[in-house]
């Protein structure tokens, strides 16, 4: 009889949290990147109105996000990545506030600055409040907009005249690059001591990239209307 051994899964390998996160995410992540909505907003082929839809759903997401992790910040996994610092839905509000006037709370409520059926489904999931899928949204949405959305903010005021855009300043943080090792390695230390949780957290990781890539499918079909 032949005995088979199964392959050894990145953690069994010794990875670490984040790194597993960063493999398992490559693609989801690329195809996020690539959707002809966030393409167009790099190469300054969009407009104003596409950035200010983006940044509608961006609030809408961060706002039910930020209520959530709040009411479970003393959760065993969240209490690992979980700082006010990072916070999004203030600096969106400004940010709107500024761009649109005081209105635009109210033209959301009458879907006169639409909310995408994508976010919709994105809040739903949120509203459901399970922590390892939290976990996972937080490192893609948090990280990343202290990664390539440093990137987005510099372009919307080159392409756009968006400048001074407060969904980019990060105040507290005065050094992006080792806090955001600190994250990872609050990340890596989660995945030792909680191996099951980080394996789902990594499935649901590639997740939250597919969602973000159907919500820019739905906005390119928005802005194009």
């Amino acid at each position: 009889m032949t005995v088979r051994t199964s392959e050894p899964t990145a953690h069994q390998a010794g990875l670490g949290l984040s790194a597993r996160l960063r493999s398992a995410t490559s693609e989801a992540h690329e195809g996020a990147e690539q959707s002809p909505f966030i393409a167009k907003l790099v190469e300054g082929s969009s407009s104003v109105d596409a950035v200010l839809a983006l940044m509608v759903q961006q609030h809408v997401l961060y706002e039910a996000m930020e209520k959530v992790q709040g009411s479970l910040a003393a959760d065993p996994l969240l209490t690992f990545v979980h700082d006010h610092s990072l916070d999004r839905s203030e600096a969106l509000a400004a940010d709107l506030l500024r761009l649109i006037g005081p209105g635009w709370q109210g033209m959301i409520a009458r879907d006169e600055l639409p909310v995408m059926d994508a976010t919709r489904a994105y809040v739903d999931r949120v509203l459901e409040a399970d922590p390892e899928w939290l976990v996972a949204n937080h490192y893609v949405r948090y990280l990343g907009d202290l990664s390539g959305g440093q990137i987005l903010g510099v372009l919307f005021g080159r392409h756009y005249g968006l400048t001074g855009l407060e969904f980019y300043r990060f105040p507290s943080i005065t050094k992006v690059k080792p806090y955001k090792d600190r994250y990872r390695a609050q990340l890596d230390l989660l995945g030792n001591r909680h191996p099951e949780a980080a394996d789902r957290i990594v499935i649901h990781a590639s997740d939250a990239f597919r969602r973000n890539a159907a919500l820019f499918g739905e906005l390119e079909q928005h802005v194009a209307a």
